[in-house]
């Protein structure tokens, strides 16, 4: 059993969408994204990112691609993919 739940929660999830906000200090980034198939619903929202080098360059406005745990809401996986509204 204890397999089957370590298997669920580092389950990712991919979601994309528009960061609002970088807090680069905390390791989190503020996203504007669009539904999260089997997870939540469109929404904005701040979320841990760990490791916190993802965020590298990423700033308020590039839409990004990510790759969320379910369990924790935590990005595991980051990916500019270019400037909001293009």
């Amino acid at each position: 059993m204890a397999g089957n739940v370590r298997a669920e929660t580092e389950r990712l999830f991919h979601g994309a969408g528009v960061i609002t906000s970088v807090d680069a200090a905390s390791g989190s980034v503020t996203i504007r994204h669009r539904p999260i198939e089997g997870l939540m619903p469109a929404m904005e929202m701040s979320f841990a990112v760990d490791p916190p080098s993802l965020i590298g360059a990423a700033k308020k406005g590039d839409a990004v691609e990510f790759g969320l745990t379910g369990k924790t809401y935590t990005i595991k996986q980051l990916k500019i993919v270019g400037p909001a509204g293009k």
